[in-house]
């Protein structure tokens, strides 16, 4: 579903799919992008309430039309597996880099994660399932 709503200060459009929505705020030229964000964070907040408990929270950014970054930066090593180093850079590197003043967001690209699998047998299922939804 795509809705778009115009103020005189800010263009929203937004867009809903089954496991994710999406708003998109287009500022006037010459308006402050600080006090829109500003703005827009507290609205946020106003109505934080009537999100479903299991959602995630919202994740608000502030992007330009240019959507080519700034920098990339490359990581490797030859002590810790794939999965390990993008575990490192998800606790230590990526923190750091988003707390320096001016960076907006630090993204890891190419990421290898943890996968777990775990085979029960159906009553263990069917238990854990009804404990789930007993809750």
């Amino acid at each position: 579903m795509r809705k778009n709503v115009r103020t005189r200060r800010l263009r929203l459009r937004t867009c809903a799919i089954t496991s994710a929505s999406t708003i998109q705020a287009y500022i006037k030229l010459n308006y402050d992008p600080n006090k829109a964000m500003t703005d827009i964070m507290a609205k946020v907040q106003q109505v934080k309430y009537r999100i479903p408990k299991e959602a995630n929270d919202p994740i608000i950014t502030k992007t330009t039309g240019d959507t080519t970054d700034l920098m990339y930066i490359g990581f490797s090593s030859k002590v810790l597996a794939p999965n390990q180093l993008t575990d490192y850079l998800v606790r230590v590197v990526q923190p750091r880099l988003q707390a320096v003043e001016g960076v907006q967001t630090a993204e890891i690209l190419g990421q290898k994660l943890f996968e777990l699998r775990d085979w029960l047998d159906p009553r263990t299922r069917s238990q854990l399932v009804a404990m789930y939804l007993a809750r």
